[in-house]
């Protein structure tokens, strides 16, 4: 997927902090949908390939969502961890959701719902298509991303969904517990980790069922 994620941030960061610190804002992309693993692992290969000609360059990870567990795993078995200064997640679901637990006993017919869905709205798209300052705007650009996950295969579907259930990550923090353990009271390159999550106490009302849908994914 070459599709970037959020649009705006890179140019954000760039402008804000690119000339003035001078930093260089990388921004891979991994599959939609799949095992952490192998998302990781293709994180892992386009980050290497950029630091290939800096060998003593350290970055800074932020990632949001699942990303945050690519990122996870990408330091502790990926062998990052030598290059990275920190790792910041948002909203990642490091303790699994009950969101994915309940998708993992419907995938049947979710994916194949999701892939007619991710069809209708390619081909619908440009009935609500708007332009703004010459520039289109899709005011369903949420709903195009999340529809990508089912652009993918039914098995990395099924995979990603696995990996994501309660059951899934307990078994994954599991895996990781001593090499991050290590990677982070390294007393002579230890990586900081920070985690971002929202407060469903102070979310709108009409978030509030989300978030509790997401429950225990924030808890770090």
């Amino acid at each position: 997927m070459t599709k970037e994620y959020f649009h705006g941030v890179r140019q954000f960061y760039l402008k804000e902090y690119g000339t003035a610190f001078h930093v260089e804002i990388l921004t891979p992309t991994v599959s939609p949908a799949d095992r952490v693993r192998h998302r990781a692992q293709d994180f892992t290969t386009q980050v290497t390939e950029a630091l290939r000609a800096r060998p003593d360059v350290q970055i800074h990870i932020i990632a949001h969502s699942m990303g945050g567990l690519d990122a996870r795993w990408a330091l502790a078995k990926g062998g990052l961890a030598d290059r990275t200064a920190s790792l910041t997640t948002i909203g990642t679901p490091h303790h699994g959701t009950s969101v994915a637990n309940l998708a993992a006993r419907f995938m049947p017919v979710l994916h194949p719902a999701g892939k007619a869905l991710a069809w209708l709205y390619e081909h619908a798209q440009p009935l609500w298509i708007r332009r703004q300052g010459g520039e289109p705007v899709d005011p369903m650009e949420f709903l195009h991303r999340v529809l990508d996950g089912f652009r993918v295969s039914r098995e990395q579907s099924e995979r990603a969904v696995h990996d994501l259930t309660i059951e899934g990550m307990a078994r994954f923090n599991a895996e990781l517990a001593e090499s991050e353990y290590t990677i982070r009271t390294n007393r002579d390159r230890a990586v900081d980790y920070f985690a971002y999550g929202g407060d469903v106490q102070k979310a709108l009302p009409e978030d509030r069922l989300q978030a509790a849908l997401l429950r225990p994914t924030m808890a770090c």
